[in-house]
């Protein structure tokens, strides 16, 4: 669950697919969130990740419902974004309903 990478500069394509990349070298699933994720969903994509398991987000509600769907008992998630895209309101949200 990936949120955008802010404040790069003229690196901001370039390391967007660089983390789609990665993602499809190192995870099942890639939910990505913000103005720049179809950067990262095509690193995925080029990199071996169907379009079944990437998918891209303008709305955090829907990135938590898909989210709450997929999500397994004892699945690993990963969170991570920079500070300016608030990432743990989706976590928390995500994490609601399992109390």
């Amino acid at each position: 669950v990936l949120g955008d990478m802010l404040e790069l500069g003229v690196s901001t394509q370039a390391e967007h697919y660089r983390v789609g990349r990665i993602a499809a070298e190192n995870a099942d699933i890639l939910l990505a969130y913000g103005p720049n994720s179809e950067g990262m969903l095509t690193g995925a994509r080029t990199g071996g990740m169907t379009a079944k398991f990437s998918r891209a987000f303008t709305e955090k509600e829907r990135m938590i419902q898909t989210l709450k769907v997929l999500a397994k008992p004892g699945d690993a998630i990963l969170f991570k974004g920079s500070r300016g895209m608030r990432m743990e309101q989706v976590l928390e949200a995500f994490l609601q309903e399992e109390k």
